[in-house]
């Protein structure tokens, strides 16, 4: 994953099935995303966790909310545009999906 975006150079990462705690997923993220920002929500067990990651000189966080999901909007700093991001995870198979 660090070659690819050492190669692409995104501005905005979404990062699903991390399987980490989000403390953690914050720090391991400084390994292959260098000086930016993002929120996290830890993993379910042994699976889930997400990560949405974004280039601080590119955008301003306006908003987030998050339980099991995450919902950002970002204001993109040259352009003025708002960007309204949601990261989701839901596993494949019905029988794995929590109902409430």
């Amino acid at each position: 994953m660090k070659d690819l975006i050492h190669i692409s150079i995104p501005e905005i990462l979404l990062v699903q099935v991390t399987k980490i705690e989000e403390l953690d997923f914050l720090h391991v993220s400084q390994f292959f995303w260098k000086n930016g920002e993002g929120v996290e929500v830890s993993a379910r067990g042994a699976s889930g966790g997400l990560g949405t990651l974004w280039n601080p000189v590119k955008f301003d966080l306006t908003h987030s909310s998050y339980t099991h999901w995450i919902f950002i909007s970002l204001c993109h700093k040259d352009l003025g545009h708002l960007v309204s991001i949601l990261n989701l995870y839901v596993p494949v198979l019905f029988s794995k999906k929590l109902k409430k």
